[in-house]
């Protein structure tokens, strides 16, 4: 998400400070909001606070997304709520896997698959983000 933040933000903005600014607004929402996100699903279960940090979380992105151009603090704004709210779902999902295996070789399995998904995300998310930005580069900046 971060690399994405700042190929978006140069690209419209124009400027690698702007968009370091933009992906460390994130990184600090990031940072403040997790533990409070996970003091939530404490108390309100995992479940409402996924689905309302969802909500949330994709609500800020596209408003980032949305409004490209709007003032720096608009768009600062949007990625420190983006980053607060950034939805739990990988601890979530370790949780679940308790809950529901009973058989140790199943949850050891279950592991090494959402390991392996992390760590296939790690490699092709810097590629999707770097692709989307290429073409949205293209499609903004083409003549009309």
């Amino acid at each position: 998400m971060a690399l994405a933040l700042v190929l978006f933000a140069e690209t419209t903005r124009g400027s690698f400070a702007a968009a370091g600014l933009v992906a460390g607004c994130f990184a600090v929402g990031t940072a403040c909001g997790a533990p409070l996100t996970g003091r939530l699903v404490d108390r309100l279960g995992a479940t409402r606070v996924l689905l309302g940090t969802a909500a949330i979380h994709a609500g800020a992105l596209l408003a980032i997304a949305g409004l490209p151009h709007a003032p720096l603090g608009v768009v600062t704004t949007a990625a420190v709520l983006a980053g607060a709210a950034r939805p739990p779902v990988a601890a979530w999902m370790r949780g679940i896997w308790v809950a529901i295996l009973d058989d140790e070789r199943e949850r050891r399995a279950s592991y090494r698959f959402e390991s392996a998904l992390l760590e296939i995300g790690f490699i092709a998310g810097p590629l999707i983000a770097g692709l989307v930005a290429a073409l949205g580069r293209l499609a903004w900046c083409s003549p009309p």
